[in-house]
């Protein structure tokens, strides 16, 4: 039975073999078409990832120099290096009739979480008690580079600063010293620790032996 359909099959296309040559070549011609749209597809996925791997995000937030101080803080928490970055702080005030201060920032390399620290417009409003009452936000614009060449657009906000002040007070988070300073400090303290006692001690003596002459020239 299946060697008569078999036979059946070859006379058939035996007969019609300009038809079965068209159906061949366009089954071809589709296959071809969709191995071709299919590493088109993968091709962008790759680009996607690459692009991905190597994206830089500059984000803000407020960096504590002390129990009641801070400074803004500008860090990079994309898993790229960001170029060739030029950008622009403003803060936007709570009085909408004053226009808001800022001051440009130009950075040639930054590495993937890597921080800067700025201080606000007027450095006394870098206070817990003043910063919040004075502005309504800060805002980061402009423009970076990534490291395959790809141009993306800054805009980052560090809204609603009273709100934050307020939830910072009544949350009374405590303060301690970032642990680089903290190490440092202690390092310092160390070195410098006996010879400022020595010299103390020297100078005790010296003052003691000028009393004595005193007393003696007496």
């Amino acid at each position: 039975m299946i060697l008569m359909l078999y036979a059946d099959l070859f006379d058939f296309l035996d007969q019609h073999q300009g038809a079965s040559t068209a159906i061949l070549t366009f089954a071809l011609v589709a296959v071809t078409i969709f191995y071709a749209l299919q590493n088109r597809k993968m091709v962008r996925e790759m680009k996607k990832a690459r692009d991905a791997a190597v994206l830089p995000k500059l984000a803000l937030d407020m960096h504590a120099l002390g129990p009641n101080l801070f400074d803004l803080a500008i860090k990079n928490v994309g898993p790229g290096a960001a170029l060739d970055i030029d950008v622009r702080t403003e803060w936007v005030p709570i009085d909408e009739s004053a226009s808001p201060p800022g001051a440009r920032w130009r950075r040639n390399v930054m590495a993937s979480g890597e921080q800067v620290e700025l201080f606000p417009p007027d450095k006394r409003s870098g206070g817990m008690e003043s910063m919040p009452d004075i502005y309504e936000e800060v805002r980061l614009l402009g423009e970076m580079r990534d490291a395959v060449g790809n141009r993306h657009q800054v805009d980052e906000r560090f809204e609603e600063l009273p709100e934050w002040g307020q939830l910072v007070k009544e949350a009374q988070q405590s303060w301690k010293p970032p642990e680089p300073e903290r190490r440092a400090a202690e390092a310092m303290h160390k070195k410098f620790d006996q010879p400022l006692k020595s010299l103390t001690k020297a100078a005790d003596e010296i003052a003691r032996a000028i009393r004595e002459v005193k007393s003696d020239g007496r």
